[in-house]
């Protein structure tokens, strides 16, 4: 599966929304997730300013760019505690 459908399937079930509810919410008509489902000559087509608002929508952050280090950050002690 895709995984930016993936991830938003994820979300919706979460936030207990619709397709239809998030797509309006972001974008004001209901299309919104369901054209990104349809397949365009092979591939998905993703505009990104529709998707940074269903991202927001859906408590999810959108990011593009080299893999982040998710290497937690080590423990400090403040004033002995």
């Amino acid at each position: 599966m895709d995984p930016i459908l993936k991830t938003i399937d994820e979300a919706l079930k979460k936030k207990g929304l619709s397709d239809a509810a998030a797509s309006r919410m972001a974008v004001g008509h209901p299309s919104l997730i369901k054209n990104l489902r349809m397949p365009r000559s092979g591939e998905k087509r993703y505009n990104l300013p529709s998707l940074e608002k269903l991202a927001e929508v859906l408590d999810l952050e959108l990011y593009f760019g080299p893999p982040r280090d998710l290497t937690p950050p080590p423990e400090v002690d403040v004033d002995g505690s």
